[in-house]
């Protein structure tokens, strides 16, 4: 795991155009650690109920409260919230917590019937896959959810910017 750690850490870090498959729990917290670690400006991230291994992953929680607390926009759009309340993550309960903060640049939306349709409209297999974005530039796109199996680059603004004009429009109506 150390190997594939420092290789994505060097592909974040030098923002390489390079696409790559992850798969797991844990793979997909390195890759979002990263995302967070080196974004200079915001992280995105569209997801079924941000409650699962990774939004508990004690790593991934560091990179997120820090770039939370240096003020750097989040945005969230959820599926849908868990329905146990004393269940909620730790990472959703901040961005719950700190929704529309004026101290903090953090807002979360439920996804609707026709977000998921505009995005399932861009991608070739017509499924609206979670992912993450961050700085225009870097992307996960997770296309089995229940392995977390994603395609990663780190350095793509021609997919990043598609998925990013479907989120910021929904973030405005």
């Amino acid at each position: 795991m150390n190997n594939y750690k420092k290789a994505v850490e060097e592909l974040a870090k030098n923002s390489e155009y390079m696409e790559f498959d992850n798969k797991g729990s844990e793979h997909a917290s390195i890759v979002l650690e990263n995302m967070l670690k080196y974004a200079d400006t915001n992280f995105k991230i569209y997801t079924g109920n941000f409650n699962g291994d990774v939004a508990n992953d004690d790593s991934f929680l560091k990179y997120f409260n820090r770039f939370i607390e240096n003020k750097k926009e989040v945005k969230v759009i959820i599926e849908s919230l868990p329905s146990d309340v004393l269940k909620y993550s730790k990472a959703l309960k901040r961005i719950i917590d700190l929704n529309n903060n004026p101290a903090y640049n953090v807002k979360y939306k439920l996804a609707t019937t026709t977000f998921k349709k505009d995005l399932e409209n861009i991608f070739q297999s017509k499924k609206p896959y979670h992912f993450s974005i961050s700085d225009s530039k870097a992307y996960r796109v997770e296309i089995e959810p229940n392995t977390y199996k994603a395609i990663v680059n780190f350095n793509d603004p021609q997919i990043t910017k598609k998925l990013e004009l479907i989120f910021d429009n929904f973030f405005q109506n």
